[in-house]
This record gives C-alpha cells, structure tokens and sequence, in this order.
C-alpha cells in the first residue's frame, strides 16, 4: 500500500498515474473518434435496409447506435473523470464487450466478422478487411493498456480518491 506520508512511494507512483493519465486521454480520444464515425455511418445510412446481427438478433444500426452511445459516455467519462481507476476500468468493460462480441460472432460462424461493422468501413473510406483490423488494433490497445494499469494499480496501491464532501 501506498504511504502518502512516504516520498519515496509518491515518487514511485507518479509516473504511473501520468502513465494512466494518457492512457485515458488516449483511451477518451479514440472511443470519441469511433462513436462519431459510428453516428455518421448511421446517418447515412438512414435509407438503408439493415440487415439483422446474429448475436443480439437486432437490427445493425440499433446495434451501432447502442454502441455509439456507450462509447461516447466511455470517452467522456475518461476524458472529463480526473480519478485514474474508473475511467481505466470504463474502457475495460468496453473493450472487453467488443471483444467478447467478436468471438461470440465468430462462435455463431461467421468467418469474416468484419461484415458486421455496419457502414464505417465506408466512412473511413476503407475496406471491411482494413476496417476490421483497424477496430481489432484499437480495442486491443484498449484492452491491453487497461489491463495493465490495472496490475500497475494493484503493485503500486490504489490512487487515493479525492473526498466526496
């Protein structure tokens, strides 16, 4: 545990809480980017017959509009959060959805599962193919990097939270 009466662990510490500070700016700024191509893609779509997605059984544009909206509270929360284990742990739980909904697409056999990226592979003016290794770069950054300021945050200690009044 971390004693704030101990400059030593307080000097440890910080770099790791500058290094969960640009985590979750990054973090924040790539969720953010991702939801507005995802809301673009689904307003220009809006004429479109959408297909249905295996897994959940909906149509893909409420699938992405859900998903938009998650993430756009995801990178705001680690955008605008000071505190450094809840935004870290917000972009956990979304990476881990997505990626848990990866392999549940592949589990229902779909071999490319890049086809249910819906429009953005037209927004970003790529193919489904690059899209798709594009999303498994970002959320496995995500991922990664919040997974390991967790183990940083339990070697080191929990960051103190700011009292609540």
């Amino acid at each position: 545990m971390i004693d704030a009466r101990n400059t030593d662990d307080m000097a440890k510490c910080a770099g790791w809480q500058s290094l969960a500070r640009f985590f979750n700016y990054s973090a924040g700024s790539l969720l953010l980017a991702i939801a507005t191509t995802i809301c673009i893609g689904n307003v220009i779509s809006a004429g479109w017959v959408s297909p249905h997605e295996p897994v959940f059984g909906m149509s893909l544009r409420l699938f992405w509009w859900a998903f938009c909206g998650i993430t756009a509270v995801v990178s705001l929360l680690c955008l605008f959060k000071h505190d450094k284990v809840y935004p870290t742990a917000s972009a956990a739980v979304v990476a881990t959805g997505y990626v848990l909904y990866w392999l549940a697409l592949i589990h229902h056999g779909s071999l490319k599962p890049a086809v249910y990226l819906g429009t953005i592979p037209h927004v970003w003016g790529v193919s489904r193919n690059a899209a798709g290794l594009l999303f498994a770069l970002i959320f496995g950054y995500l991922l990664m990097g919040s997974y390991s300021l967790f183990f940083c945050f339990w070697r080191r200690g929990r960051p103190k939270l700011p009292e609540t009044g």
